[in-house]
C-alpha cells in the first residue's frame, strides 16, 4: 500500500501546532508514533544502549521547547531523522568534552575542590571574560557550542577555540 506523503505532512504538521499550543497528551502521541523511529535514528549513531533513552528525552524536549517557532516541515521522517541524529552527535560531543573537564578536576586534588565555590573561582581567574563565560556557559549551563556562539555573537570556531584554550589555562593553573 502507498503512503500518502501529503496527508502524513499534514497530520505532522498538525501535531506540532498542538505540540507548539502545549496541548495535553500532544507529545505523549507523538512519542506514540514516531518514538520508535527517533530511538532508531539515535541508535545509528550511537552505537549503544546506554545513552539512547536521554537522546530521545533531548530530541522530545526540544521539539517541546521548539514547535512554536517552527515552519511546515515537508518530509516529517527526514526532517525527524535529521534532528534526531543531530542531538544524537551533539551529545557525545558534549560527553567528550565534560570528560576533558572532569580529567582537569581528578589530576589534581579531586571534584570536591573544584566544587568548593572559591577553588572553582580560582580555577577561572586566570581566564578572560569571554573564556569564562565560555566555560560557565558549557559546564555549568550545558549549552552547546552553537548556542553559545549565538548567545556571544561569535563565530563558532572561536567559541570552541577560546574553551580549548581556557582549559589549557585551567590545567596550568592546576599543576
Amino acid at each position: 500500500m502507498k503512503r500518502d506523503t501529503k496527508e502524513d505532512a499534514r497530520s505532522f504538521n498538525a501535531l506540532l501546532k498542538r505540540i507548539a499550543a502545549k496541548e495535553r497528551g500532544a507529545l505523549e502521541e507523538f512519542y506514540n508514533l514516531y518514538g520508535k523511529f527517533i530511538f532508531i535514528s539515535v541508535k545509528t549513531v550511537t552505537g549503544t544502549l546506554h545513552i539512547v533513552d536521554e537522546i530521545v528525552d533531548d530530541v522530545l524536549v526540544k521539539l517541546w521547547n521548539g514547535a512554536g517557532g517552527m515552519s511546515a516541515v515537508a518530509n516529517p521522517l527526514g526532517w525527524l531523522y535529521t534532528v534526531a541524529v543531530n542531538c544524537a552527535k551533539d551529545r557525545l560531543r558534549t560527553a567528550a568534552m565534560y570528560e576533558d573537564i572532569y580529567d582537569i578536576a581528578v589530576e589534581d586534588s579531586g571534584i570536591a575542590d573544584v566544587e568548593n565555590g572559591d577553588s572553582f573561582h580560582s580555577l577561572l581567574a586566570p581566564l578572560d571574560e569571554d573564556e569564562r563565560a565560555i566555560i560557565i556557559l558549557h559546564i555549568a549551563e550545558g549549552l552547546p557550542f552553537k548556542d553559545i556562539a549565538a548567545e556571544l555573537l561569535r563565530p563558532l570556531s572561536s567559541v570552541t577555540s577560546a574553551y580549548y584554550r581556557a582549559l589549557e589555562k585551567i590545567k596550568n593553573k592546576m599543576g
